[in-house]
């Protein structure tokens, strides 16, 4: 295979310099979409007020979804065991000295934003497994930015796959793995779904 036929056959669709650049496109997707997976490292985006652009369809009254797994990292796992936000902590204390600290508070804020604003047939969940990226799927396009060691995931690029590719394949499957292995969120009393 020659250098032209492997760069005409890889399954990535569109490249963004950082996930900035793909807001319209990901508002696009989610806002058509039958299903979707939410896979981050922090969920500041998702709780935004207003909700970012990015996002906004997720929380739309209009939206009619089949289903939606939002998940973001446990920030209370058990000392004896492996941690992930500890992980990504200690590469980010390069340069956010209290990154762990930071990085704790702001997940189980947004956890608890979100408990207060989930909808129905909308699953929050709490994982707490290796995180090399955020992703995003939707039954037409897969969105995937990794993360760099040391530093969040907003200035890294972000991949968008087609739903007919096997790297879109190896997402969807990874985060329904991720979803029965991780623990559910109750919605707030005050948000009835």
């Amino acid at each position: 295979m020659t250098f032209t036929n492997v760069l005409t056959h890889c399954p990535v669709d569109r490249v963004y310099p950082d996930g900035h650049a793909a807001t319209d496109d990901i508002a696009a997707s989610l806002s058509t979409a039958k299903f979707v997976y939410v896979f981050t490292g922090r969920g500041d985006e998702l709780t935004e007020n207003p909700p970012s652009a990015k996002f906004a369809p997720l929380f739309d009254a209009n939206n009619r979804y089949d289903f939606v797994c939002i998940m973001l990292p446990d920030p209370d796992v058990p000392s004896d065991q492996y941690d992930w936000l500890a992980d990504r902590a200690a590469g980010l204390s390069k340069r956010e000295p209290n990154a762990e600290r930071d990085l704790r508070a702001a997940v189980k804020a947004n956890i608890f934003r979100l408990r207060g604003r989930i909808k129905a047939k909308t699953e929050l969940r709490r994982f707490n497994v290796p995180n090399t990226g955020r992703i995003v799927v939707t039954d037409a396009f897969a969105f995937w930015g990794p993360y760099e060691p040391d530093k969040q995931g907003g200035p890294t690029p972000l991949y968008r796959v087609r739903s007919s590719s096997a790297v879109y394949a190896h997402l969807k499957g990874f985060c329904e793995h991720v979803r029965q292995a991780s623990i559910m969120e109750a919605p707030s009393k005050s948000n009835p779904t």
